[in-house]
């Protein structure tokens, strides 16, 4: 236990040092979402609602280069559904709220800074069970900030947090299919309670490919198919116990978000059937992603041999980590905004990393035994 508190600690130092270089690197440092989530982190740290925008305005000033005169009046005349969006997704601002004091707008780099912490531990654990050696569970943290991940999770939002939890649950439904127990039952409850005040959406994505993994495990007859349904029942649950505390707290649902997008932000009149113009949407949309596909063969080309490398440890080990990746496909289909497919399409990227890490050491190991061969006797 000592030991791999120690190379988890190594782990998110790595992460923590990746997050830097990529930063420094990254373009694009803020969206137009961190003002809101800026403020929510200040108002947790117990400003008022006035420092709370003044201190979100810096922000937008320092790593947007906005002006933040223009963000002062965003908290009265942007729609308060808008605005409720962010108050779902706490997690980012909470860990940032305890930075506000001795850092100020900083504190929301801080606080991105740390997910990435989180994300390479979770990563470098997650491939090191996987392949049972630690050198590949950093060989995978580090390449989530190679691939084009790494600008999502070197960004002020949560994206970083998101998939150090979403990859954590993927790495528990791992471990509870090969030595079922309640304990991680009880973990992957909280890692979906934890997923769905990140990004409800991403929360999800997890509860269907659990479910997903427990049908196809269903299906092959698999030995571990009581311990999949059992995970893919505890994840489905929770997530229905966490939208139905949002609810009861005010907070807007799935259909305020398709709202959301269909209205630009609320500044259109409501749609009737949004359900509808969003499959509708969708639908005009396919074809032009699809050629999109074409102009990315090296990504691809990654996918491809990270899917491969995967599935040369057994179905059901990799299951989840592909069918994770297959899924998340379904957040794009809820978010339909080409800008922020690459994005959305992030946890995708988790995978590909572990799969190419995986797939590397057996690559390394081959070439060791060819040499060893080849070597002459002394």
């Amino acid at each position: 236990m000592a030991r791999t508190a120690a190379v988890l600690i190594l782990l998110a130092a790595l992460g923590a040092l990746l997050w830097l270089g990529r930063w420094q690197v990254n373009e694009r440092r803020a969206g137009g979402d961190a003002f809101w989530y800026a403020r929510s982190a200040y108002q947790f740290a117990g400003r008022d609602d006035g420092e709370a925008t003044r201190g979100a305005a810096e922000v937008m000033a320092r790593y947007r280069g906005q002006s933040g005169d223009g963000w002062l009046a965003a908290p009265s005349s942007v729609d308060p559904r808008y605005q409720a969006i962010f108050r779902g997704r706490p997690l980012y601002p909470a860990v940032s709220a305890p930075f506000v004091t001795p850092v100020g707008p900083d504190a929301m780099v801080v606080g991105s800074l740390l997910g990435g912490a989180a994300l390479a531990a979770g990563v470098g654990l997650g491939a090191a069970r996987l392949a049972g050696s630690w050198p590949v569970g950093a060989v995978a943290a580090a390449l989530v900030f190679v691939l084009p991940s790494g600008a999502f999770v070197a960004y002020l939002g949560p994206e970083g947090w998101m998939l150090a939890v979403w990859t954590l649950g993927l790495a528990v439904a791992v471990a509870h299919a090969a030595r079922p127990g309640p304990w991680l039952l009880g973990m992957l409850a909280l890692v979906t309670v934890v997923l769905a005040a990140t990004k409800s959406s991403n929360a999800g994505v997890l509860a269907l490919t659990l479910l997903l993994v427990a049908l196809v495990a269903i299906a092959r007859r698999s030995p571990e198919r009581r311990a999949l349904v059992r995970a893919a029942a505890v994840g489905g649950a929770v997530l229905t116990g966490s939208l139905a505390v949002a609810a009861v707290l005010g907070l807007p649902g799935l259909s305020e978000s398709v709202q959301d997008l269909l209205t630009d932000h609320f500044t259109k009149p409501d749609v009737e059937s949004p359900w509808l113009e969003l499959a509708l949407f969708d639908l005009r949309q396919l074809p032009r992603w699809l050629v999109g596909l074409t102009r990315a063969p090296v990504e691809l080309a990654l996918g491809l041999v990270g899917a491969i490398a995967l599935l040369r440890l057994g179905w059901e080990r990799a299951a989840p980590w592909l069918i994770g990746a297959a899924a998340t496909v379904l957040v794009v289909l809820l978010h339909p905004v080409t800008s922020e497919i690459p994005r959305l399409l992030a946890p995708i990227w988790v995978s590909v990393a572990v799969g190419l890490a995986v797939g590397a050491a057996e690559v390394a190991a081959w070439m060791v035994a060819r040499v060893r061969v080849a070597r002459p006797p002394e």
